[in-house]
């Protein structure tokens, strides 16, 4: 499901963005989720041991677990 932000459909948009949505899509597609999990295992591993410790490399890390947590979203809602 792809939001457009519309004043005509907005309401449905926000109730489709903020409701539950079980992880039945998970159970349905198990290897989609470990696929993506061990993708974004590997790149924060190589980020890991090739940048320096600091801020920079925290946000990075901070980064790559919320575009993990959006990708497993996208699966969970676009196949609800």
């Amino acid at each position: 499901m792809t939001y457009e932000y519309t004043d005509s459909n907005l309401s449905a948009q926000i109730k489709a963005m903020m409701s539950y949505h079980p992880a039945r899509a998970e159970k349905q597609h198990p290897e989609r989720y470990e696929a993506l999990r061990n993708a974004f295992m590997e790149l924060s591993e190589f980020v890991n041991k090739n940048c320096p410790p600091g801020r920079a490399k925290s946000l990075a890390l901070t980064h790559l677990e919320e575009a993990l947590m959006r990708s497993t979203q996208a699966i969970a809602v676009g196949e609800a």
